[in-house]
């Protein structure tokens, strides 16, 4: 990829900042270890024939994808970049655990190679990331609220004698951390799992959830958070990569729409 011999600088940030968006936005699929599993619209801007700037647009983030993959698939590869590449200094600040006690990853990490690799990974991402201009305590944030992501998925529900649902034994542990890895209070945390809140007339009605509720609440919760994370990224690297020129200028544009496909090879073959 050659842009222009003017802006070689430009051109390497628009290169480097492709191991962040693959990390958080691709996933290995039945056919495709390296899937991206999100649209953008990439915006290139030129001035005569020098290219000053881009922007990212990106849609339709397979968000289900963190909660749920069908056999053979695999979630986001930040999470396994993530569990290989911390330091163990580093799990005990974010809350990461053995990533074969995860939900969300259906005990699936992967053999001594694959876990080498993904070590690597994550020193590119890391890399990408100082070059976009995440601070230091941005980028711990940002790990923890991935590691809360994978605490949350680990919470059950079962009813008690008035109805109303508790978290399981097993789980009153992972409720703490979720709790704690989002930097919010546990009770706080289950009020948003196990019941909604309206208001009606300056009244206000709480409405308590039956267990299939609370596990939807709960993997909305996750997909909304993943969510949020990913357009945080795609801000920085805007940021990154906006036009340096007088809002005067006028530019020129050139714009390149990638969408992933999909796979149902159970049904297509």
């Amino acid at each position: 990829m050659e842009l222009c011999k003017a802006n070689s600088q430009l051109e390497q940030q628009i290169l480097q900042v492709n191991p962040l968006l693959e990390a958080f936005g691709n996933a290995q699929t039945v056919m495709n270890d390296n899937s991206s599993r999100f649209g953008k619209y990439i915006q290139l801007r030129f001035q005569s024939a020098s290219v000053k700037g881009a922007k990212i647009n990106e849609y339709l983030l397979e968000k289900s994808r963190v909660v749920h993959q069908d056999e053979g698939e695999r979630n986001f590869h930040i999470f396994y970049c993530m569990l290989a590449g911390t330091s163990k200094e580093d799990k005990e600040i974010y809350g990461l655990l053995d990533p074969t006690q995860y939900r969300y990853l259906n005990g699936q990490y992967g053999t001594e190679e694959m876990v080498s690799y993904w070590s690597k990974k994550y020193s590119e991402v890391c890399n990408a990331m100082d070059m976009v201009g995440f601070e230091e305590q941005e980028q711990v944030d940002m790990m923890t609220i991935l590691a809360g992501i994978l605490s949350l998925g680990n919470i059950m529900f079962e009813p008690q004698d008035n109805e109303m649902l508790k978290v399981t034994a097993k789980s009153v542990g992972w409720l703490k951390a979720a709790a704690g890895q989002f930097g919010v209070q546990e009770e706080e945390l289950l009020k948003s799992l196990i019941c909604t809140m309206s208001v009606t007339r300056g009244e206000s009605i709480r409405r308590y959830h039956n267990q299939q509720q609370a596990e939807d609440a709960r993997d909305s919760i996750a997909k909304v958070a993943y969510g949020r994370v990913f357009g945080w990224i795609v801000s920085k690297i805007n940021e990154l990569l906006a036009p340096n020129v007088d809002s005067n200028v006028e530019l020129m544009e050139i714009g390149i729409l990638d969408i992933f496909g999909f796979e149902n090879f159970a049904v297509n073959r």
